[in-house]
């Protein structure tokens, strides 16, 4: 059984690493504290709604998750750092609320046991122009028909995919940067292990 050469993994620990990191964004973007508002819950007067998400400088899932009541047309920070995902607003009945809040402040019941009714949110950006002088409002659109609960993005504040994609495709390119030595390291450490060189 032939073990690993411990300099072959230390060269891809270090072709890994950078594609882990964070990319810098390009220069006509900076980071942001996005600025949300749902508009709609006025309507479901049943109900009382909480926001539900993760965010952080790295790996979001790694902070414990953000909570909050969200009421309506209210314009409040999704605070927590550069990343934000797994965005749910949950409508609970106002009662259930009441007595789940009575217990725990924290709002650590929120999960997917809370009674009532989730929809998933796409997240905000947290980018915007470099020039911009106000962190603009992403606006989402709450309904509640029946059973389903949605949660829209505005239309006109959908986020233009140039700038996601950019970053993405340079991702893309580290990934497949680092599968390939990778495998340049597993080749060389197979021909070692058969005496070819």
């Amino acid at each position: 059984m032939s073990r690993p050469n411990p300099v072959v993994c230390l060269l891809l620990l270090a072709a890994v690493s950078p594609a882990l990191a964070d990319l810098p964004l390009p220069s006509n973007l900076k980071y942001v504290t996005p600025r949300v508002r749902f508009d709609g819950i006025d309507k479901c007067t049943d109900y009382t709604f909480f926001l539900k998400y993760y965010s952080g400088p790295g790996n979001p899932y790694a902070s414990p998750p953000c909570h909050r009541e969200v009421k309506n047309a209210e314009v409040f920070e999704m605070t927590g750092g550069r990343r934000i995902v797994s965005v749910q607003l949950f409508a609970v009945p106002r009662e259930e609320a009441n007595k789940l809040r009575a217990k725990d402040p924290t709002l650590s019941w929120l999960n997917d046991k809370t009674p009532g009714l989730k929809a998933g949110v796409r997240a905000p950006s947290t980018t915007a122009p470099a020039t911009a002088r106000e962190v603009p409002v992403t606006a989402y659109q709450v309904t509640l028909k029946g059973e389903t609960l949605t949660a829209e993005q505005a239309k006109e504040n959908k986020r233009s995919e140039a700038a996601p994609e950019n970053g993405l495709r340079l991702w893309i390119i580290g990934v497949s940067l680092s599968l390939s030595l990778a495998f340049l390291g597993i080749w060389l450490v197979r021909r070692r292990d058969s005496g070819v060189m």
